[in-house]
């Protein structure tokens, strides 16, 4: 799981050089029009650790 208190809600992603990219989509916007503000997040991706 994710998380960042920048998102919103992401609806996709994509790795670009070591960091995760998430747009933010505003569903929760109460009004969605041209004059809505949008943008993008971006975090490191941080590896899994392995236990065992």
């Amino acid at each position: 799981m994710i998380r960042d208190d920048r998102f919103d809600l992401s609806t996709t992603a994509a790795v670009h050089r070591g960091r995760l990219h998430l747009p933010n989509s505003r569903f929760s916007a109460p009004v969605r029009d041209a004059d809505t503000p949008y943008d993008a997040v971006r975090v490191p991706l941080v590896p899994r650790s392995v236990t065992g």
